[in-house]
């Protein structure tokens, strides 16, 4: 009688517990998050609110400033609430742009550019003095003796992790350095579209802002200020990170225990929800409510636990499996099989690789990393020498190749060339992103096309892909005609990845000063003007001999005044050249079973005969190394997920 009893008991429990949270989910939640600088109380009640006017800015305690003093890097409200993350972010958008010659500071305000590392804190969170390379700044330990690969990031403690998790919002170094202003406000570091740029520097997808839950480490994507929270007072619902003044719960339940990445919200007098932070799931996914039930937390034993952090990137596909079905891989539960597998146009030897996710939230085996392949074709062909006298080609035999157009009148003509070396960096000559008058042009007025065979902008073509630009880097010594088109090469970042296919990858680029022999042949493609100065319909190619400056001066009988340093000729006796629309291609050559760019076409002069092509030697030093520094730099700051 007794057992039956105490079962009934149970059920009315139950049915109590599942009655309160329905009623509590149906008459509203609502949830309160504290402000990047909170406010005293007290304080904050003996400020009389005051009404400013439209020239003033309202501090968060009520008070009034110029609006010329917001984001200035210095605090003028009391509370210090005009030098905040989200107050910056907001007035950027209306009134506050940084200019040229100013530094931006982690939390968006501008300050005097020339104030960087002047032992002096400009911005209100000192993120001036923070950068790397100001004086005396010292990063790892000098007594470390591990050495990171070279697609890592080293942490101040010495540990490396991969540098795709840096400054992504989650601490992955066990110190947390891969998440500070030092790497994350650093000039070179950028987000890209679509993104939200924390308070110290990290980028995060906008539409994790104000949805509840923080994906910054410092969890600025989540202030109410920013999440447009017009109450500076808690409601009902408290966020209890300890419980130590449990005022607002009558219930006679001992608090609930402080755990790594778990955060307790007061939802009624009897009602707290867990709330896991990123990276962390419920142990009991039904619920996130637990209730005070006769002094005891129903159900028991909610907590958060960790997940394991997937590698969501362009480089690889991850499949992850949880008691049978699929799920995302960028946070997964325990007990999830995961099988990696690199994308085309990547490889790493060990893929594909099958992983599960323990039990502490670690991976069992390390993460797949996939590395770029460059300068393989699909269909290997035979061109004949010719692009003036030209033969059509097959798109697949130039996968590197990009069609550069030119917004003129409101239509895109196809007016340059240029070759991937990565699915987001394009190399080009210098002279194709400016206009006749050498001004350079706007980024709006240029996209490129990849994986295009017709040279018309409106035929459609199955394998094309179309890229915006989202940033042009022309050589710092590139003077156009002034220097006789000297350093005639620029890196063109694109504003989305390509995704890699049989006719669309990357052309290698040399990574030592070794030139091909006189007079090897290379292969140059493009929708350049045809021997009778028509524009060509389709891509042609043409094979081209590799003629050193010194011989070409002397066998072509052109002065070296006309050549510069960094220039090689490439011209067949039978008037085979490029011409006005190749601009930009790359001549590449043959090394083993690769294709390595090694010119960049760029101009033509008269000589004694013919006509002779002049290419930028990307292989001349002061070349290979813009390129290469943009090619890491790029690479560290596009961590693409």
């Amino acid at each position: 009688m007794n057992e039956l009893v105490m079962g009934h008991e149970w059920v009315i429990v139950y049915n109590l517990f599942i009655f309160t949270t329905f009623h509590f989910i149906l008459s509203g939640m609502h949830e309160t998050t504290a402000y990047n600088i909170p406010l005293n109380a007290n304080e904050s009640q003996r400020i009389k609110r005051q009404i400013c006017d439209k020239d003033s800015f309202t501090c968060r305690d009520g008070s009034c400033i110029s609006s010329f003093d917001v984001c200035d890097g210095k605090a003028d409200c009391r509370d210090k609430s005009d030098e905040s993350h989200s107050v910056c972010l907001k007035y950027q958008f209306d009134k506050v742009v940084c200019a040229r010659n100013t530094f931006r500071c982690a939390y968006g305000a501008c300050v005097d550019g020339s104030s960087i590392c002047n032992g002096v804190k400009d911005c209100a969170d000192n993120s001036d003095e923070l950068l790397r390379t100001c004086p005396g700044f010292k990063w790892l330990n000098d007594n470390l003796s591990i050495e990171c690969r070279f697609n890592e990031f080293q942490c101040r403690s010495g540990q490396c992790i991969s540098s795709f998790s840096v400054c992504d919002g989650v601490k992955d170094c066990i110190d947390g350095s891969d998440e500070t202003v030092t790497d994350c406000n650093d000039p070179s570091f950028k987000c890209s579209q679509n993104s939200f740029r924390c308070a110290y520097g990290a980028c995060i997808e906008k539409k994790k802002v104000c949805n509840g839950f923080p994906d910054c480490a410092d969890e600025s994507d989540e202030d109410s200020f920013l999440c447009n929270s017009t109450s500076q007072t808690t409601s009902t619902t408290e966020k209890i990170s300890d419980l130590t003044t449990p005022k607002t719960i009558s219930s006679k339940c001992d608090p609930p225990e402080s755990l790594p990445g778990t955060t307790y919200m007061i939802r009624s007098s009897n009602v707290v929800e867990v709330i896991c932070a990123k990276g962390y799931a419920l142990s009991i996914s039904d619920t996130s409510l637990i209730a005070c039930i006769f002094n005891k937390w129903t159900p028991p034993n909610q907590k958060c636990i960790p997940k394991c952090r997937g590698l969501k990137t362009i480089t690889a596909n991850y499949i992850c499996k949880y008691k049978g079905k699929i799920v995302d891989c960028s946070y997964v539960n325990p007990g999830t099989e995961m099988t990696a597998k690199c994308e085309y146009g990547y490889f790493n030897e060990k893929s594909p690789t099958t992983n599960s996710c323990l039990k502490n939230g670690s991976w069992s085996d390390p993460l797949l990393i996939c590395f770029q392949e460059c300068g393989k074709l699909f269909t290997p062909g035979r061109i004949k020498p010719q692009i003036a006298f030209g033969v059509s080609t097959d798109v697949s035999m130039f996968p590197w190749n990009v069609a550069i157009y030119h917004n003129q009148n409101g239509e895109w003509i196809q007016a340059c060339g240029g070759s991937l070396i990565s699915a987001y960096m394009v190399v080009t000559a210098a002279h194709c992103l400016r206009d006749k008058k050498e001004k350079t042009l706007e980024m709006s007025q240029i996209k490129l096309a990849v994986g295009k065979y017709y040279r018309d902008w409106n035929r459609e073509e199955t394998e094309t892909q179309i890229r915006d630009v989202v940033e042009m880097f022309l050589h710092d010594q590139y003077n156009g005609l002034g220097t006789n088109y000297q350093f005639d090469i620029a890196v063109i970042e694109l504003s989305v990845a390509v995704k890699f296919s049989a006719v669309i990858m990357p052309v290698c680029v040399p990574d030592t000063n070794t030139n091909p022999r006189n007079y090897d042949l290379g292969i140059v493609a493009g929708w350049g003007k045809d021997e009778n100065g028509g524009n060509t319909v389709v891509l042609k190619a043409a094979n081209l001999p590799y003629i050193e400056r010194e011989n070409c001066i002397q066998t072509k009988n052109i002065t070296p005044e006309d050549i510069p340093v960094d220039k090689f000729c490439a011209s067949l006796s039978n008037g085979t050249t490029v011409m006005q629309g190749d601009s930009g291609a790359g001549l590449v050559f043959k090394s083993g079973r690769k294709y390595f760019i090694q010119g960049i076409v760029s101009t033509n002069v008269k000589a004694t005969v013919n006509q002779v092509s002049l290419f930028t030697n990307i292989n001349y030093n002061e070349n290979r190394w813009f390129v290469q520094n943009l090619q890491r730099k790029i690479a560290e700051r596009r961590r693409e997920v």
